[in-house]
């Protein structure tokens, strides 16, 4: 019996090392859209004004998913499993397969036997995003591409991971606002859902431009225990363009490489209090002349997970948002960094 309708309990992702059909379940996925682009290529002949033939290109697939931080291992590890390091060069060019099953309306969980599945084979990672806002939950984005993608009707593959009715039972669970680490000492602890000790981390370090923020990048407590600046909201993005390259003889893709430099954008929203307090001149307002320093960026989240931006990210913007009469609204202030090739997410749940 086919389905009315389909909605998100009983739709379900998973990826799998390329070659392999063993699928891993995702855990916490929010979102997921598919896409395909048939490329056409039109020749046309003198003596003639109708078309002489459309040539059909390789196809262009895309996936997106959305992701919870949720102490599972995230969307970015799973696609790159098997890659030889952390580093971003060394998870740029792993591929992926990915598969994605819709399973009876009538279930309150995606298992068993989906009604039809649709397997996406050698897809790259092209784009991620990483979103923190203080009024709801952290999550990532994956964008993936590839070339191939056929729908089946049944289960023709394993999909290990079952999904249940019940909610996470251990761990942290879902990150959110009280779960980026600002602790330099390490003595901390941060609870789990079930408040019960959990892993401790330290060291979020912020680009020292952002008002508030110490000149080390730590984001100290006063005596009342009040942090230095007051973070609202950060946002990382790592957008990843890629070449084909072809050959004679063949006409599927010999590979897809990485275009490089990378670059590796972030962004970080705080309440105001006294401005932005950022000079700029056009003489400079350092000794070198120049008006800005390299800062280093790591986030550090109560989950164990660490996203290094490297030591060579500098201040491209600083906005002042808000404030505004009658709309009862706080001025906030934005701070956009950039740096290239430096993106490192380690975490203790990555495979």
């Amino acid at each position: 019996m086919s389905n009315k309708r389909i909605f998100y309990a009983i739709r379900a992702c998973g990826f799998a090392p390329l070659g392999s059909r063993t699928y891993v379940a995702l855990k916490g996925v929010q979102s997921a859209g598919m896409s395909t682009a048939f490329n056409l290529q039109q020749v046309f002949e003198l003596g003639n004004l109708q078309i002489y033939q459309q040539i059909e290109e390789i196809p262009e697939v895309t996936l997106t998913l959305t992701k919870v931080f949720d102490g599972q291992e995230s969307l970015y590890h799973r696609a790159t499993h098997g890659a030889t390091g952390n580093s971003l060069i060394e998870r740029s060019n792993v591929r992926t397969s990915a598969a994605f099953s819709l399973f009876s309306d009538l279930q309150g969980a995606a298992s068993g036997t989906p009604v039809s599945s649709v397997e996406m084979s050698g897809m790259y990672w092209e784009g991620l995003s990483i979103s923190c806002d203080v009024e709801g939950n952290f999550q990532e984005s994956l964008n993936l591409v590839g070339f191939n993608r056929t729908w089946q009707t049944g289960q023709p593959f394993a999909f290990s991971g079952a999904f249940t009715d019940t909610e996470i039972a251990s761990g942290i669970g879902v990150q959110r606002r009280q779960h980026l680490i600002f602790d330099y000492t390490g003595g901390s602890t941060v609870l789990d859902v079930n408040g019960a000790a959990s892993n401790t981390a330290s060291g979020t370090i912020l680009g020292s431009d952002i008002y508030g923020i110490s000149s080390s990048g730590t984001n100290d407590r006063n005596a009342n225990g009040d942090f230095g600046a007051h973070v609202q909201s950060i946002s990382v993005n790592v957008g990843l363009s890629r070449t084909n390259i072809l050959e004679m003889g063949r006409r599927g893709v010999f590979t897809r490489f990485t275009n490089f430099p990378v670059e590796v954008t972030s962004e970080f929203t705080v309440l105001s209090t006294a401005g932005d307090q950022v000079s700029a001149t056009e003489a400079g307002i350092l000794s070198n002349g120049y008006n800005l320093s390299n800062r280093t960026i790591k986030l550090s989240f109560a989950q164990g997970d660490i996203i290094n931006l490297g030591t060579n990210n500098k201040l491209t913007n600083v906005t002042v948002n808000g404030g505004d009469a009658g709309n009862n609204d706080n001025e906030s202030l934005s701070y956009s960094y950039v740096s290239y090739n430096t993106f490192t997410w380690t975490s203790p749940f990555q495979s």
